[in-house]
C-alpha cells in the first residue's frame, strides 16, 4: 500500500474567473497540496453587459499546466494519476456533436448580462412553481444561470447537433472523449437534491436530453491514449467529470453541522451547512453535500471591490505588496474615524438580487485619507456578509469558516470576526477548489486508505472585544444607510 501511494498523484485543475490553477496531492512527496502553477484567465467585456470568454486561450492555458503535470509525473516515476476539474459555471459553450469540437471559440460566461431579456420569464416560472418542482427550490433571479442564457436563446433557431458545455466539461471531453459532467456544473438545470436533469425544464426549452452532457456522480474515466501521449501521462490516468468551482470549494471547506462559511474570492459566496433539509422559500441555492445540505448565496461584492478601489480610485496596481502596505496603514487608522461605504459597484446578488444598486461613501470629509477609505471598503464587505448570513440562517451558528484569496488579509479577518461577533476559522489552504477536488478524487478512488489525505488546518480567530461592540453599532448604521438609499431587503 505504501509503494502504491508513493506512485499515485491526485491532481486538480481549477478554471477560475481570474486564474487557471493546478495543484497536486502526492502522498509519497508531501503531506499537503503542492501548487504546480497558474495561468491568467481573462474575460472580454463589450458594451451592453456582454461578457465573453475565449476557449482557445482557456484550452491553451489548461494544457500548458497539464504538460507541467506530465513532466512532474515523469520526474517522480508516478504510475497513476487521477485528475479532477472544476470551472466557473453558466457558460454557454456550443459543442458540435458531429465534428466533436467547439462551434464558436468565444462564448458567454456567468457575468454576461445580455440574457437579461429572459428575467421576466424566469420570474413567471418561479411564480408558477415550475422551478421549485424542477430543481427543488425557487431559482434566484439573475443573469448568472445557464437557464437564463438558454431562455434568452430559446426563441432563436438552434444549429443541429449542438450540445451546451461548461468550460470544464469541454476540457474533460478533450481528455477522455466522453461528454460527462458533475451535477453541480449544471446548477440551474438539475434537481439539487436528486442530482438529475429537470425533464420539465428541458421540455420547456425544447431541448433534447443529450443537449447537455450526461451526469456522472463520482465515476473516473480513462484518459484517451492520444491525450496521455501528448501530455506524457502514465497509462493509468483517469479524469473525474468537471464540478462547479463553488461545489469543489464547499468540499474544500470540510463543513460540519451548523457552521456558516464565507468564501472570500472575487465575488464572495456565503452560506450555512446543516444536516436537515433546508426550507426553500427564500431565493437561495441549496445543494446536497455529503452528510447534509448547503444553503448559500452568491454575491457581486468581494475582492473585486477591493481591486476596484485600489486600481480605479487610487490609480495603483493591486499587487500583493501594495495590498499589504495598504492593509498595514489601514490597521493603524481609528475605525471610528472612517466613513461608511455601500459596496455595490456591480449591484448585488444575494440577498437583494438587484443589479441596479450602486456604491457610495457616506460621511466623507476632507480629512479622510486613502487608508480611511480602504478600511471602510473592508468593513463594508464584512457588514454585507453578516447581513447575508443572518438572512440565510435565521438562527445562531457556532462559527464561521473562511477561505479563499482575501482570507490572507489579516485586517479583514479581524474585522470579519468582530463584525460577526463569532469565532472565524481561517483555512490554511486558501485554494479551496483545489482542495475540494482532491478530496473528491480520493473519495472516488476506492482503493486508497481513508487517511491518505492532505493535511487540514484552520487558524481560530476570536472577535476583538474592543471592536465587537463598536461594530455592532456600526452595522446598524450600515443597515440604516441602506434604507436611506432605498435599498430594501424585501424577500
Amino acid at each position: 500500500m505504501a509503494h502504491r501511494a508513493e506512485n499515485k498523484v491526485y491532481a486538480a485543475l481549477d478554471i477560475g474567473s481570474s486564474n487557471i490553477k493546478l495543484g497536486i496531492f502526492h502522498p509519497g512527496a508531501s503531506h499537503g497540496i503542492i501548487h504546480l502553477g497558474k495561468r491568467t484567465n481573462s474575460f472580454i467585456h463589450h458594451p451592453g453587459g456582454k461578457v465573453l470568454s475565449d476557449f482557445t486561450r482557456t484550452r491553451k492555458a489548461c494544457f500548458q499546466l497539464l504538460e507541467a503535470l506530465g513532466k512532474y509525473l515523469r520526474q517522480h516515476g508516478c504510475s497513476t494519476c487521477y485528475l479532477g476539474i472544476c470551472s466557473h459555471v453558466s457558460s454557454l459553450l456550443e459543442w458540435d456533436r458531429a465534428s466533436g469540437g467547439i462551434r464558436h471559440a468565444r462564448f458567454p460566461v456567468w457575468m454576461d448580462r445580455t440574457c437579461a431579456v429572459a428575467l421576466d420569464e424566469l420570474g413567471e416560472m418561479n411564480s408558477s412553481g415550475l422551478l421549485t418542482g424542477a430543481i427543488g427550490h425557487p431559482l434566484p433571479p439573475g443573469t448568472n444561470w445557464l437557464l437564463s442564457k438558454l431562455l434568452a436563446r430559446s426563441k432563436e433557431t438552434r444549429p443541429g447537433n449542438t450540445r451546451y458545455l461548461q468550460a470544464g466539461d469541454a476540457i474533460f471531453t478533450l481528455l477522455t472523449g466522453e461528454t460527462r459532467t458533475h451535477f453541480s456544473s449544471q446548477v440551474s438545470m438539475v434537481h439539487q437534491f436528486d442530482r438529475h436533469y429537470a425533464d420539465s425544464l428541458l421540455d420547456y426549452l425544447g431541448l433534447a436530453p443529450d443537449s447537455l452532457p450526461a451526469i456522472s456522480q463520482d465515476g473516473l474515466f480513462p484518459m484517451t491514449p492520444s491525450a496521455r501521449k501528448m501530455l506524457s501521462f502514465p497509462a493509468d490516468s483517469h479524469v473525474l467529470p468537471s464540478m462547479a468551482d463553488f461545489y469543489a470549494a464547499f468540499r474544500g471547506l470540510l463543513l460540519e453541522e451548523n457552521e456558516a462559511f464565507i468564501m472570500g474570492n472575487t465575488s464572495e459566496v456565503a452560506g450555512h451547512f446543516s444536516s436537515g433539509l433546508p426550507g426553500t422559500g427564500k431565493p437561495l441555492m441549496h445543494v446536497a453535500m455529503a452528510g447534509g445540505f448547503v444553503s448559500y448565496g452568491s454575491t457581486s461584492t468581494g475582492g473585486n471591490v477591493i481591486s476596484w478601489f485600489v486600481e480605479e480610485i487610487l490609480g495603483k496596481r493591486a499587487t500583493a505588496k501594495m495590498l499589504d502596505e495598504m492593509t498595514f496603514k489601514a490597521s493603524m487608522v481609528d475605525p471610528g474615524a472612517c466613513p461608511l461605504f455601500l459596496p455595490y459597484i456591480e449591484g448585488e446578488r444575494a440577498p437583494f438580487w438587484d443589479h441596479s444598486l450602486s456604491a457610495g461613501f457616506h460621511g466623507l470629509r476632507s480629512h479622510h485619507s486613502a487608508e480611511h477609505l480602504f478600511r471602510a471598503v473592508l468593513e463594508s464587505l464584512a457588514f454585507a456578509r453578516r447581513q447575508l448570513l443572518e438572512w440565510i440562517t435565521g438562527e445562531e451558528v457556532r462559527d464561521i469558516k473562511l477561505g479563499g484569496g482575501s482570507s490572507a488579509n489579516s485586517l479583514l479577518n479581524i474585522v470579519r470576526a468582530s463584525v460577526m461577533n463569532k469565532p472565524v476559522l481561517v483555512r490554511g489552504e486558501q485554494e479551496l477548489s483545489l482542495s475540494g477536488l482532491i478530496h473528491g478524487l480520493i473519495d472516488a478512488d476506492h482503493g486508497t486508505r481513508s487517511d491518505a489525505r492532505p493535511e487540514t488546518g484552520y487558524d481560530r480567530l476570536l472577535p476583538d472585544p474592543g471592536l465587537a461592540g463598536f461594530y455592532e453599532e456600526r452595522y446598524r448604521e450600515f443597515l440604516q444607510l441602506q434604507l436611506q438609499n432605498n435599498i430594501n431587503l424585501s424577500w
